[in-house]
């Protein structure tokens, strides 16, 4: 999905594009992972009345990494997550309702 993003921002910014995939099967490590996503405080979470917000998402995060992660690139993934779930919606995309995954403690994957 990473370079599908890549490539739709790219082309919309004038450039010439094109995609290519190493493997057999289009998706690389978003379609190994399922093909969902974890964003906090969307519409869907909302009409569930699931509570959430970047700093309870990277909370969670930090717990999952041990600490360990690079924090200030959670808090940057924190600021823009937001930004890209209304990105992806405005292509098309169709998100299904929130489940949890991953250590999340609340239902944040899209």
């Amino acid at each position: 999905m990473a370079g599908f993003c890549c490539a739709i921002e790219a082309a919309s910014q004038g450039a010439s594009v094109i995609l290519l995939e190493k493997e057999a099967d289009v998706g690389g490590s978003s379609r190994l992972s399922g093909g969902s996503f974890a964003f906090a405080g969307t519409d869907q979470q909302r009409a569930a009345a699931i509570e959430d917000h970047a700093g309870l998402m990277l909370s969670d995060l930090l717990a999952v990494g041990q600490h360990k992660n690079n924090e200030a690139l959670l808090r940057v993934f924190g600021t823009e997550q937001h930004a890209t779930y209304r990105w992806l919606e405005g292509l098309g995309y169709v998100f299904g309702p929130p489940k949890v995954a991953s250590g999340q403690s609340v239902p944040r994957t899209h």
